[in-house]
């Protein structure tokens, strides 16, 4: 089957929101959850299609964070409110993040107390990763 036809006439199991909703997010790939978020392509170009382009012109979600409107927009089919709803599905994710780490569990190992979260949107608006730990001295 071409990813030239429109979505609506791919079969459900293939179709990246009906995927989502049958399956969860952990069965689509990055191009078919951007492509949920674009809602629509270009002419002649699915949604898919060009989530698939924005993806490897800027190399991943982490460039696509970085890059400003004006860089997103140079694409054709994304225009302001595409740009926008990306930037604002990114920032979402900065927020879960943030608030993850606020409520993130502890646990102790003799002295080490150490914290750990779990942050699966965190992934897509990281910038720098790093472990870290304290040792407290309790006696």
């Amino acid at each position: 089957m071409t990813r030239r036809l429109s979505i609506k006439f791919w079969p459900d199991s293939e179709r990246p929101r009906e995927r989502l909703l049958e399956k969860g997010g952990d069965a689509l790939s990055d191009a078919q959850l951007l492509a949920i978020l674009l809602r629509t392509g270009d002419q002649g170009i699915s949604a898919l299609d060009l989530a698939i382009q924005l993806l490897d012109q800027f190399g991943g979600f982490a460039e696509i964070e970085r890059a400003s409107i004006p860089e997103l927009t140079e694409l054709k089919g994304i225009g302001p409110a595409k740009a926008a709803q990306v930037k604002a599905a990114i920032e979402i994710s900065r927020r879960i993040g943030r608030s993850d780490e606020i409520k993130k569990p502890r646990f102790t190992v003799g002295r080490i107390s150490t914290g750990f979260s779990r942050r699966p949107w965190r992934a897509l608006a990281m910038r720098n990763s790093g472990f870290s730990f304290s040792i407290q001295n309790t006696a």
